[in-house]
């Protein structure tokens, strides 16, 4: 991706330097008259660079939500797959149980019924416990710092970041 950018840079360099050489007192600071000379110059050689990253990112937004469609749906089938899973191993379990079987083995597998570890139960609510039995997590709140800032409060320990520039691509 970084020669198609590179190349991209060397010509917008290249016609910058063009409508220099055309206009010198041409002001740096007006965007929209460089891009109608750019337009008028570049012979649409950087709008068809444009054009086709913008396509490419399109058609990479496109499969970007394929993939988040196909995900969604295999992650809903794994969740049945894996529930099942547990049914039938409940399922082979209490029939074990029920003819005293400790241990199967077979050519394919070997089941063996045995006690698990301990699981801990707590026997107070979350607030009721003492402190070291507890996990405290801390999150800053940006939300409310905005707020606080946008009020014009004083004491907020946070700041306003810079803009980012933000491309917007709209289609039909």
């Amino acid at each position: 991706m970084a020669e198609p950018m590179q190349a991209v840079q060397v010509e917008l360099e290249a016609i910058s330097r063009e409508l220099l050489r055309i206009d010198p007192k041409m002001p740096e600071n007006d965007p929209r008259l460089w891009a109608d000379m750019l337009e008028a110059q570049s012979s649409s050689n950087a709008y068809d660079t444009i054009d086709r990253f913008v396509l490419a990112m399109l058609e990479l937004e496109q499969h970007a939500e394929a993939l988040r469609r196909l995900r969604a749906t295999w992650g809903i089938r794994q969740s049945r797959f894996e529930a099942q899973a547990i049914k039938r191993q409940q399922v082979i379990a209490r029939l074990m149980t029920a003819v005293q079987l400790t241990s199967l083995a077979r050519p394919a597998y070997t089941a063996t019924l045995s006690a698990g570890p301990p699981h801990v139960i707590p026997t107070l609510e979350p607030e009721d416990m003492p402190d070291r039995f507890r996990r405290t997590s801390y999150e800053t709140n940006k939300r409310a710092l905005a707020d606080a800032m946008r009020a014009g409060e004083d004491d907020v320990p946070a700041e306003w970041s810079n803009r980012q520039i933000m491309l917007s691509i709209r289609t039909t």
